[in-house]
């Protein structure tokens, strides 16, 4: 349960060289310059049996891109997503613009695949 987002996306020189250390769960502080990343645990789901023991567990993790244009927000996922390649795979994704904010979002879910403890 819970990977490490943090390390997988923190060690990455692709990502870390468009955003630097502005890197967050849940949400980016008020005011935080831009671009920037946040990841959010949106839920987990497990493998089950009936006379075994459950031995996956699928930790769904959402990915947030928020940049002042979409070439650079898209920018950021596809390093992020390098950056999680081979611990897990991709779900879903979309595109989006905020009116409230004027920022562009590329956004992604990703799924951890772990041994339950």
């Amino acid at each position: 349960m819970n990977p490490s987002v943090y390390p997988l996306l923190s060690g990455s020189a692709a990502l870390t060289a468009l955003i630097a250390d502005r890197l967050w769960p849940v949400t980016a502080p008020q005011d935080t310059a831009r671009p920037y990343l946040v990841w959010t645990p949106v839920g987990i789901s497990t493998e089950q049996y009936f006379a075994n023991p459950d031995d996956v567990d699928y930790d769904r993790v959402s990915i947030d891109c928020w940049a002042d244009d979409f070439a650079a927000a898209d920018a950021m996922a596809r390093a992020a997503r390098a950056a999680l390649s081979g611990h897990g795979y991709l779900v879903s994704g979309f595109s989006d613009y905020e009116d409230d904010t004027k920022l562009y979002r590329v956004t992604f879910d990703w799924s951890f695949v772990t041994t339950p403890c």
